[in-house]
């Protein structure tokens, strides 16, 4: 009886592989009707997206910021009163700690009988981001273009190479918004031009104490 029972449990395992070898070669015979199909290399058994709300001055955010304040003129300028200035700035975070800044400002002075444009352009250096807050210090160099009237008829203007170092605070209101004040020291090398009154002496010093309000995207 267990011969018999033996002999019939090799017969069921052989017959097993034998259908099993079989159904290998007629699928592999036939694999263009059959096609294995298998999981592209690309494809990642899981796979997450993370989104982040970029805020203000955070790497990769373009802030753009519109300053108003006061303009104090310093060194050859400071015959003509101080008034307000304005200036729009451009900032693109490079990352949690630099960033690349423009900015395009205008004063008027002593009823425009001096005026000046800026085009500056610099490395801003973000300290410790405590709560919302972001103290910073910037510098740069910049084009100047300063205007003097040397007579009721007569007007001379030069364009001038400077420098300009300054500090402030932004603060973050939302994840688009912000706002604060800055402190900015602006020096344009002088240089003297030739006039139909004479030679005139161009170049100055200011500081622009400045409160700014700006949309991060």
């Amino acid at each position: 009886m267990m011969k018999v029972f033996g002999s019939s449990v090799l017969f069921f395992f052989a017959s097993a592989l034998a259908m099993t070898a079989h159904a290998d070669s007629w699928f592999e015979k036939n694999s263009d009707l059959y096609p294995i199909q298998t999981a592209p290399k690309s494809v990642k058994k899981t796979s997450e997206t993370k989104y982040r709300a970029v805020t203000p001055f955070d790497a990769g955010s373009n802030n753009l910021a519109l300053e108003v304040g006061q303009v104090f003129l310093m060194g050859g300028t400071s015959q003509y009163s101080d008034s307000l200035g304005t200036r729009v700035n451009y900032t693109y975070g490079v990352s949690e700690l630099f960033a690349y800044e423009a900015a395009l400002s205008y004063s008027s002075h002593s009823d425009g009988l001096f005026s000046q444009v800026a085009l500056s352009s610099g490395l801003r250096m973000n300290f410790m981001n405590y709560d919302q807050v972001i103290p910073y210090a910037n510098a740069g160099l910049g084009f100047y273009r300063p205007n003097q009237q040397i007579s009721p008829a007569f007007s001379q203007s030069a364009t001038l190479f400077g420098i300009y170092l300054g500090a402030g605070l932004d603060l973050k209101l939302t994840n688009e918004i912000f706002f604060g004040p800055n402190l900015k020291f602006q020096h344009a090398f002088g240089k003297t031009v030739e006039s139909p009154i004479g030679p005139v002496s161009m170049g100055g010093t200011s500081i622009d104490f400045m409160g700014r309000v700006g949309y991060t995207f």
